[in-house]
């Protein structure tokens, strides 16, 4: 196996098996062998046979997860893991794949649950991306400025993120602090320059700023590199009805119902156009008049 001849490995292992079927730590070879080869089905396969033979080895219940969770089974491997924290409630291992995976699946609360023992457990538990989920968790449950602490954290352990970089803007965002999550969007994009959502969401930030055509061309660079992008296309209508651009604005909205046509936000902006349109001129004409008549407007 150390050599990368694994099917003569996995032969020689078996051949162990045919020999002591008890022995010990030979299905768990044979199924990391096959994990390596991507046959993650037989891996699985060979894992569970020696789960059966050592079931409270807490250890292969995470392997055991990890697999199941890497070939889709989500459920099944959320379960394992759930059941590790019964035999062993302070292993910190199972804690933290737990709530990745309801954080996964759009459940924070409990996510946040599993977090939340980690610390009980450990006040600064030294996991990669803890900080990061935390406070991932904490935003989706509107707790921003606890968010903001966290994701202040793993942002300074791992300058390089993009995805502490793009959480801790979104925060920023949130909090109505948009210089600073111009920032962190900007973080982003110097390490992806490509990043369709740093791009949508630093013209966000700079719309925010009164910065309205930097704010336009940043959406419209996300439009240009996914041109489905429905935020980026609504962001950018804003842009330009903020400088009366109506014909873009128009163009923009239609081309995005063509291809989101379920979208409410796209539909609204597109059917009320027109409001904003005459508001314009309305003020303008206030404007006029006030001049005219030496009036405040």
């Amino acid at each position: 196996m150390e050599r990368g001849d694994r099917d003569r490995a996995i032969f020689c292992w078996k051949r162990t098996l045919s020999i002591d079927p008890t022995y010990l730590g030979v299905n768990e070879r044979i199924a990391r062998a096959y994990r390596i080869s991507g046959d993650l089905k037989r891996a699985r396969d060979w894992l569970l046979r020696e789960v059966r033979n050592d079931p409270g080895n807490t250890d292969l219940l995470f392997e055991y997860g990890q697999l199941l969770v890497e070939s889709g089974d989500v459920g099944t491997g959320a379960a394992k893991f759930a059941q590790i924290i019964e035999l062993d409630p302070e292993n910190i291992d199972a804690q933290f794949a737990l709530g990745s995976i309801w954080l996964g699946l759009r459940q924070p609360e409990r996510a946040l649950a599993c977090f939340e023992a980690i610390r009980v457990i450990d006040d600064d538990p030294d996991v990669p991306a803890f900080h990061l989920l935390l406070g991932e968790a904490l935003m989706r449950l509107d707790r921003t400025e606890d968010a903001r602490k966290e994701l202040e954290r793993a942002s300074s352990d791992a300058p390089d993120s993009v995805h502490a970089a793009m959480l801790f803007g979104e925060c920023h965002l949130k909090s109505g602090r948009a210089a600073m999550a111009a920032d962190e969007f900007r973080r982003a994009l110097a390490r992806e320059e490509q990043n369709v959502f740093a791009h949508h969401k630093l013209g966000l930030s700079l719309l925010r700023l009164g910065q309205v055509q930097g704010g336009l061309a940043h959406c419209l660079r996300a439009v240009e590199l996914q041109s489905d992008y429905a935020p980026a296309i609504h962001t950018a209508a804003l842009a330009h009805i903020r400088m009366a651009h109506w014909r873009d604005a128009r163009r923009l909205l239609r081309q995005a119902r063509r291809t989101n046509p379920k979208d409410e936000n796209i539909g609204r902006l597109l059917s009320g156009l027109w409001r904003h349109r005459l508001r314009h001129y309305s003020r303008g004409v206030r404007r006029v008049v006030a001049r005219l008549t030496g009036r405040s407007e």
